[in-house]
């Protein structure tokens, strides 16, 4: 009782500084919030502040790829050519522990046409099992 650090503070002031930083839950104040949405605000936050770029190159959107050039260069090419292109304006280390890349494919229902993305992404959301406990172990 009694101890203070200057490295420590009250919960009130982080939420605080929060709310006064991020209009989701600013606008809310003491509703429960979509802990995933806060996550990803502070999670991109300290990317920003810690980003390596300084000077980034303007974005341009990518194609998506047919099967038929995924078969002529090869899947892992397309995959690290977009891997390279988001490391030209994204390096902190938060990129570097924390996010990898997705591979996603749909197919037209009218065509049968497949188009293949390679996006990064920072959370990767899993399903669960119906019925899973905590603490119990079920394959996924």
């Amino acid at each position: 009782a009694g101890f203070s650090s200057p490295l420590a503070f009250a919960p009130e002031d982080f939420y605080e500084t929060v709310c006064e930083a991020c209009i989701l839950v600013g606008e809310q104040r003491g509703e429960q919030q979509d802990a995933h949405e806060i996550m990803n605000f502070l999670l991109d936050a300290l990317h920003e502040d810690l980003n390596r770029i300084k000077k980034r190159p303007p974005y341009e959107e990518r194609r998506d790829l047919a099967e038929e050039d995924i078969s002529r260069r090869g899947e892992e090419r397309y995959a690290a050519e977009a891997w390279h292109d988001h490391l030209r304006r994204h390096r902190s280390v938060l990129v570097d522990l924390c996010q990898g890349q997705l591979r996603s494919q749909v197919r037209c229902c009218e065509c049968g046409c497949d188009s293949v993305t390679f996006d990064p992404f920072l959370f990767l959301s899993l399903p669960l099992p119906p019925g899973l406990r905590r603490g119990g172990r079920q394959p996924i």
